[in-house]
């Protein structure tokens, strides 16, 4: 049986990190340079930019960065999850088990995210190109 203090504890550390979740969702200045594409001086007026593949790039790196800050936040949230778990699990040898899962999956998950960023920085530097820090071609 859990008690009323431990409840509370869980209810406020998920306020939390709903609370942090939605800061790090809400509308920053990269999403700035996103227009509606059916305005004639939206995306379209870049001809150059879209044939050399700048502009593909441009936003798939941002879509990749978004990713990964995403990863990353589910990733804290699934350790801090397993780590309740293991608290409450009150001696139940499959409940830390289950909870001793979850918290390696996400150091595993923490693990593939660097990967990535890694693999990324390697093959920029392989072709002489900064694909971690992409620059908005301008007309």
């Amino acid at each position: 049986m859990i008690n009323k203090h431990l409840l509370t504890l869980i209810w406020k550390a998920q306020a939390i990190i709903i609370v942090i979740g939605l800061f790090f969702l809400s509308p920053t200045s990269a999403l700035a340079f996103i227009r509606n594409p059916a305005i004639p001086a939206s995306l379209g007026s870049d001809i150059v930019g879209a044939k050399s593949g700048e502009v593909t790039t441009y936003y798939a790196a941002i879509l990749w960065r978004a990713s990964i800050s995403v990863g990353m936040m589910l990733v804290l949230v699934y350790f801090i999850w397993g780590a309740i778990e293991w608290i409450t699990a009150n001696g139940d040898e499959g409940k830390i088990k289950t909870a001793r899962n979850k918290m390696t999956g996400s150091v595993t998950g923490v693990v593939i995210l660097a990967g990535s960023f890694s693999i990324i920085a390697i093959i920029g530097t392989i072709l002489g190109l900064d694909l971690l820090n992409p620059v908005l071609p301008t007309p």
